[in-house]
């Protein structure tokens, strides 16, 4: 069935104490969903779960009113078990998978930073460079590593990750694609940087049957979206990779004995997933995940992209490589 949604967000203005401090702002969110059964409204000021703040219905109007502190929160309605962005609010930021998130501001929050490591850069510590007669390439080269030092991030008892890992510090995920690359050059300085256990973020989540999804949550650990064959959310498989040339770096062949098994389940899962018969046995992908998101793929669907095919081809050479050293 198809339905006709028309929603709105008002907010009443924030109350300010004698003492001049913000206080939590009651927001009202109204939907106009004549035909639905249920809906809700799930974002980050509920950590995204869609039983706690149901609306309710007057007529063909649906509402809840919500006490938020003073910050900025992503949302999605969930009507009849749709997830949708609001779509009167242009202001929203990509969801992970093929949607967006809305955006709103409640109060007057300060201006939203990205992600700072409150510990002092340890520039004496890194790898050298001698470039003489380039010191704008060695003034480069620190601003690089400074800008991953602040990006460092620390997991929690409720997102069960790493104790320290490499964070894009774009917004509340991480990424598998953006994390290879971070612990691809992170290895060079892995004895002051969390290189190559932020992998261990994505070995951890691995479901059973080897699936790695390409985005999750900071705050919980958990997934942002459920697979599809139309959109798997997987990243190009690095892994691999990466792995590999820890071993070259460091010669820990301990490490390819945990992570082996978590490297083949995952080849196995996108060997058994992500191919279809317009591709005669290539492998697919989706825009986003391909990680070339501004690539113009017109029309390609399932058919068989040339870099996931090389990709996958490229994990079997080295996970075939890491069998052989243990």
């Amino acid at each position: 069935m198809n339905l006709r949604y028309k929603i709105l967000f008002i907010s009443f203005p924030f109350i300010i104490s004698v003492f001049g401090q913000e206080q939590p702002e009651k927001v009202i969110f109204k939907i106009s969903a004549p035909n639905a059964k249920n809906v809700s409204i799930a974002g980050s000021f509920n950590n995204w779960n869609p039983v706690i703040n149901l609306l309710t219905n007057s007529d063909t109007i649906w509402y809840t009113e919500i006490k938020l502190e003073p910050g900025y929160y992503y949302y999605k309605f969930v009507v009849d078990g749709n997830w949708i962005p609001d779509p009167s609010n242009d202001w929203k930021i990509n969801d992970g998978g093929e949607n967006f998130n809305s955006i709103i501001k409640v109060g007057n929050p300060q201006k939203p930073t990205r992600k700072k490591s409150s510990v002092k850069f340890p520039k004496e510590k890194l790898p050298q460079p001698i470039l003489k007669d380039n010191p704008e390439w060695v003034e480069l080269y620190y601003a690089a590593w400074e800008m991953a030092w602040i990006k460092i991030s620390k997991g929690t008892n409720e997102n069960g990750f790493v104790d320290f890992y490499m964070d894009e510090g774009f917004n509340e995920l991480i990424f598998q694609w953006d994390t290879n690359f971070m612990v691809a050059f992170t290895l060079y300085a892995r004895d002051v940087f969390p290189a190559i256990q932020s992998l261990d973020n994505f070995y951890k989540k691995q479901r059973v049957d080897g699936y790695i999804q390409r985005v999750y949550w900071e705050s919980t650990g958990e997934m942002v979206n459920e697979p599809t064959s139309d959109e798997p959310m997987v990243n190009p498989p690095l892994f691999a990779w990466i792995e590999l040339k820890n071993y070259q770096l460091t010669g820990d062949n301990f490490r390819i004995k945990q992570v082996l098994p978590n490297l083949v389940s995952y080849y196995n899962w996108i060997e058994i997933n992500m191919r279809d018969s317009i591709g005669k046995g290539l492998y697919y992908n989706t825009m986003l995940g391909s990680g070339m998101d501004n690539t113009p793929r017109p029309n390609v669907g399932k058919a068989g992209w040339i870099d996931m095919s090389a990709q996958q081809a490229l994990a079997a050479l080295y996970i075939s490589k890491l069998a052989g050293i243990i």
